[in-house]
This record gives C-alpha cells, structure tokens and sequence, in this order.
C-alpha cells in the first residue's frame, strides 16, 4: 500500500515508531536500521565545545529490517529513567550501499499556521511522508529512501533555509552522517504521534 492509499484513520494517531515501521515495509531495498540510545541534554549556550561535541556516551544498536512494535516496545521499556531511544535516518540497503530516511526536527511551536507552512514545505521540496506531533514541535518521517549523500544534503539544506528547522538537528546530522529522531516517551510529557499525512 503506497502513502496515497493509506487512509488518514489508519494511521493517525499512531506513534512515530509506527511510521518508521510503515517506511521500513514500504522500502524493500532496507535491511539494516540503527537504533540510538541517549541521555537527552540542553547544552551550555556559552560553553562552545559543548555547543559542538559530538556525545560520546550514546549507545547504538544495529538491526535487520524484521523489527516490530513489540520488540521496540520491549526497548523502550527496558531503558534506564534517563535514556531516550531514537531511530537513525542512515539505513543499509540491499545492494549494500547506504541510504537515508528523510526526517526533521521542527523547532516552530505547534499551531495551525505553522502546521500549514510545514505541509507547504513538505510540498515544494517535494517530499510525502508523516507529520508528528513530538511534544513542543513536529517532526517529519519521509517514506522514500534517499540513496546518495548530495540528494540527502539538498533535502536538509532546502528544509534549513525554510527557517522552520531546528538548525542544531541539521548540524548534528550533518557532522555524524545520518540524523536522529526520538520514539519514546519515558521522559517526555507526550509519545511522538502522527498527526497527518504529506
């Protein structure tokens, strides 16, 4: 089923690990994903090596593409208090090469009209996907793998000029070589959901 034919009841409302379950079935060329786990953290605005540093504590786990809610359910409950999970854009695809999911970080407030400039986004640079609700913003899930770094740097930087990005995310994803998107909710007033459709 593509994202055209999915209907909005069967997938709003459900949460971002949900999607990315969605994208990885919809994307057969898929056959490795990695998981973060982290320490969530607000660096230091005066303090620039922790405005840069790379977190040397984060956790990764890599697996097949034969994951499902239960499983990441299970992960998410055995997580210490003070760890997040998050689920890397950078994917192995069949024929070994790397591929991206496409995912941002808003850092607008959640409104109506922001909600609207997104969706407008989304359509001018041309990407369909998943619309969530993270808590104090949004955050975008694509459903098409994007094979090759320029095409994964156009996206992030046409999403950055937008001014709607939260520019820390792109930094960040740019210096590691794939982004991150949190899908869980221990420490957090509200799960990551999907609230529309691209």
């Amino acid at each position: 089923m593509t994202i055209e034919r999915l209907h909005s009841t069967e997938i709003i409302g459900k949460t971002s690990s949900e999607a990315f379950l969605y994208v990885i079935r919809q994307n057969p060329q898929i056959e490795g994903i990695t998981f973060t786990i982290y320490k969530p953290r607000i660096p230091n605005p005066e303090n620039l090596t922790e405005r840069i540093q790379s977190v040397k504590t984060d956790e990764y786990i890599q697996m097949g593409r034969n994951i499902n809610r239960d499983f990441l359910d299970r992960l998410i409950e055995s997580l210490p208090q003070n760890k997040s999970l998050g689920i890397n854009s950078s994917v192995v695809l069949s024929d070994r090469r790397c591929g991206q999911i496409p995912m941002l970080d808003f850092s607008c407030e959640i409104s109506k009209e922001n909600r609207g400039l997104i969706k407008e986004l989304m359509k001018m640079i041309k990407f369909s996907g998943f619309l969530v609700e993270s808590g104090d913003s949004y955050h975008f899930i694509g459903n098409e793998i994007i094979e090759g770094d320029k095409g994964w740097m156009n996206f992030l930087g046409k999403s950055l000029l937008s001014g709607l990005v939260d520019y820390r995310y792109i930094a960040h994803g740019l210096d590691r070589g794939f982004n991150t998107l949190r899908i869980s909710h221990k420490n957090t007033t509200s799960e990551p959901r999907i609230i529309d459709i691209l």
